[in-house]
């Protein structure tokens, strides 16, 4: 399946770069720049090509959110947030637009039904964002094949061909920097209905966190540890949290190691969260740390994340005993307003303003 993936990519990128020639050569007879070679003028060409493909990538995200967002409300969902680049639209009671943090090219559509077990609208939501990308493509192709569409060529093309690229990034089913594709959330709702219950756990989870709850104000009665899926590392990993939040190390190690036991199913970033949550516990605990351990500080020094920072200051104030440097991160850290789950930001600024929280006596009952 992976070389499948791959060869997919290579496939779109060779594509890509076919028809960027072919227009290149098309219109080149209308290009005129002064007292320029032919490569360069072609260099410039694709560069002017390239900034069109990639802002057009993210209008094509854009419509493959409306996609998502369009078949959900069909279907009888409610709108919990959809993000494009750095905005972020919330709808946790009063609806609001934030912005900030990472720009990324993808975006992302959080919806929620109470007809929990529908299957049917569940995959229509999935699908949503491929159908509408499809749909816009094809419908713009069409045009300009029957020559209602006849000025602008260039740039619609390479419009028309990121929406054929954004609907084939989602249609692989695949998982990509630890997010699961949309035909593959198909896949695995249509393979196993138990995996539908498990996400909308997920959901009802997202939904409390993004209200202002913190971990340990949620309730978990619904999540079952023992059967744990691709779906199960979110509410897991706060469920973990939610240990800690109310000072129960023991329980927090053991929900740690069930997940590390499955994580076989997560994806790249996920076993990393793990094995620092993990870090975070020795830590805490004054336990020795290994060159590996070391070594994966030293990556964790380039995120700018909560949770890593978390990391970094038990790191430098239990086992490097820098305080000063602690405290930076403490300053750093108080000085942040979140602008969504607040709940969940204070509980890990508590964490690192309070590192002696934990009793140690505690944390030995879980070895």
């Amino acid at each position: 399946m992976q070389k499948f993936i791959k060869l997919g990519y290579v496939a779109s990128i060779l594509g890509i770069l076919l028809i960027v020639y072919g227009y290149y050569v098309s219109v080149s007879k209308y290009i005129r720049i002064a007292q320029t070679t032919k490569s360069f003028s072609f260099i410039l060409y694709l560069v002017i090509i390239t900034l069109f493909f990639y802002i057009f990538i993210i209008l094509q995200s854009m419509i493959h959110e409306a996609g998502h967002l369009l078949f959900g409300l069909v279907c009888g969902y409610e709108l919990i947030s959809v993000r494009i680049g750095n905005l972020r639209i919330i709808n946790d009671g009063n609806t609001k637009v934030i912005s900030g943090g990472k720009f990324e090219q993808n975006g992302q559509c959080i919806m929620k039904t109470k007809d929990e077990g529908n299957r049917a609208h569940c995959l229509l939501y999935n699908l949503g964002g491929c159908i509408l990308n499809l749909a816009v493509s094809s419908f713009l192709l069409v045009l300009v094949h029957k020559k209602v569409i006849t000025a602008h060529l260039v740039p619609l093309y390479i419009f028309i061909i990121a929406g054929y690229y954004v609907f084939l990034v989602n249609a692989i089913p695949c998982i990509r920097n630890s997010t699961i594709s949309d035909t593959l959330n198909c896949c695995l709702l249509l393979s196993n209905k138990d995996l539908l219950e498990t996400m909308n756990i997920q959901l009802d989870i997202y939904c409390q966190l993004l209200n202002g709850r913190r971990p340990g104000e949620i309730d978990f009665k619904k999540f079952d540890l023992s059967v744990l899926n691709i779906y199960s590392f979110s509410p897991a990993i706060t469920y973990y949290y939610c240990c800690l939040d109310k000072n129960d190390i023991s329980k927090a190690k053991a929900v740690l190691n069930a997940l590390r036991k499955s994580d076989a199913v997560f994806g790249k970033s996920q076993k990393n969260r793990l094995y620092y949550e993990d870090l975070y516990l020795k830590l805490i605990a004054n336990d020795a740390l290994d060159t590996y351990d070391i070594k994966k500080i030293e990556q964790l020094k380039k995120s700018h994340t909560i949770e890593d920072i978390r990391v970094l200051h038990a790191y430098y104030y239990f086992y490097e005993k820098n305080f000063d440097l602690a405290k930076l991160y403490e300053h750093s850290i108080q000085k942040v307003n979140p602008q969504f789950m607040a709940g969940l930001f204070e509980f890990h600024r508590d964490l690192i303003l309070n590192p002696l929280r934990f009793k140690m006596t505690d944390y030995q009952h879980c070895h």
